[in-house]
């Protein structure tokens, strides 16, 4: 076990909570390995003959309320936005010492409903009570397939539409909301009439018939967005597919409510937990759109893809270029 000392240089190496950017994925994670991931695909992918088999993996911690809902649609969602087929679920729990068996019973059947809400079963899995963790973790492993090669973001080219769907930031909005505390704050502010449709956030969470409508009608590629929000979706999506982008800031779908939630907690829209929204990316975004629309999922043309490493944000005659992230 390697083992950080009080050297200064070491203490620079100590991450912060959150998604581990970029960089430190290629530097220490990435470049170790003999065929590694590339920025922007969401699921792994391994031949099997003709077949191409979907791998994707997400996680939750049980301090917010509906973790074990989102762990499983997050983890769908990867294999859905590639392409593929969801065949099933597995899940691990790891409890913390003198876990209630009521609990994990409880947890156990939430994510059952969720699988059953994704149309998939959950396979197996995992169980141990450990003194390494202080609170109930859940890891969701999904396994799918697809019968041609997987889309993902090697197929995005210059010119091309970029669209998203229903609307960022409903993941950690639904996740806010589903604490009773600041439920009760928002409602001192805000009536229960305008903020009830909130309740309806978590189950929008799911990208299946989105990703299935684009399926049919041309996309090039898609891109989940969860962690680290729309900014970070889009730098992925750049860095994978090698090109750049011009987005129109007031395109991005953003509900009124989770505006008037992010303003209240003083978060940043642009960078909330997006699950439930994709990015996709293909020639003729009107048609796309419209096909959408079609089946009830909204969904809008935020900007284009571009012959440059450019990731630029236009709002009106303000252009500012997206950070690292």
């Amino acid at each position: 076990m390697i083992l950080l000392t009080n050297n200064p240089y070491d203490r620079k190496l100590v991450m912060a909570v959150g998604k581990v950017p970029n960089r430190i994925l290629k530097r220490s994670v990435v470049n170790l390995l003999k065929c590694p991931p590339r920025t922007g695909i969401d699921a792994a992918s391994f031949a099997v003959g003709d077949i191409h088999v979907l791998t994707a993996c997400a996680t939750g911690l049980t301090d917010c309320a509906i973790a074990p809902e989102t762990a499983v649609y997050k983890a769908a969602n990867n294999i859905w936005v590639s392409g593929g087929e969801l065949l099933g679920i597995e899940a691990s729990f790891m409890l913390p010492k003198n876990y209630n068996e009521y609990n994990l019973k409880a947890y156990t059947k939430r994510v059952k409903a969720a699988c059953d809400k994704c149309k998939t079963t959950l396979a197996g899995g995992h169980t141990e009570v450990t003194d390494g963790v202080k609170r109930f973790c859940i890891s969701v492993a999904a396994t799918g397939i697809a019968g041609t090669t997987p889309v993902n973001i090697h197929n995005v080219k210059p010119g091309m539409d970029i669209i998203v769907t229903k609307w960022i930031a409903l993941e950690e909005a639904a996740m806010i909301v589903s604490n009773e505390d600041n439920m009760a704050k928002l409602c001192e502010h805000f009536s229960n009439e305008y903020m009830s449709v909130t309740g309806q956030y978590a189950d929008w969470l799911t990208v299946r018939d989105e990703a299935a409508v684009a399926m049919k009608h041309g996309v090039a590629a898609m891109h989940d967005i969860s962690e680290g929000g729309i900014f970070t979706a889009l730098w992925d999506f750049a860095e994978g597919s090698g090109c750049g982008f011009e987005v129109d800031l007031k395109r991005i779908p953003l509900r009124q409510e989770t505006v008037e939630i992010a303003e209240f907690f003083h978060l940043n829209p642009y960078t909330m937990k997006s699950s439930g929204s994709i990015i996709i990316a293909c020639d003729n975004g009107t048609d796309m759109v419209n096909a959408l629309n079609e089946e009830g999922i909204p969904a809008v043309i935020i900007g284009r893809t571009t012959d440059n490493n450019g990731k630029i944000l236009r709002n009106e005659d303000e252009i500012r270029y997206l950070d690292k992230m």
